[in-house]
C-alpha cells in the first residue's frame, strides 16, 4: 500500500494532517515481476487491472496518464 497524506502548513505550531488516501500497488508489482520490465499506470491499466469493485473512480486528466487522488478527510 502506498499512502498519500496532505498536511496544512502552520508557522507557529505543528503541521496537521488534513486528508489521506492510499493506492494498492500489489497488482503493479506482480505484473512487473512477471514481465521483468517497467510498467506505466494509466487509465486503461487502472480500470482493467487495479480498480476493485465498489472503488470510486479516479479523476483522470485528458492525457489518461495523470490523475487526482481523492483525499479522505481526517477530521473537521
Amino acid at each position: 500500500m502506498f499512502t498519500v497524506q496532505a498536511y496544512d502548513r502552520d508557522f507557529f505550531k505543528s503541521n496537521d494532517i488534513i486528508g489521506s488516501n492510499y493506492i494498492d500497488l500489489k497488482q503493479i508489482f506482480e505484473d512487473i515481476q512477471l514481465t521483468k520490465r517497467p510498467l506505466l499506470v494509466n487509465k486503461k491499466y487502472h480500470d482493467e487491472y487495479m480498480r476493485k469493485e465498489g472503488d470510486k473512480p479516479l479523476e483522470w486528466d485528458q492525457d489518461g496518464e495523470s490523475f487526482w487522488l481523492p483525499m479522505q478527510q481526517k477530521n473537521d
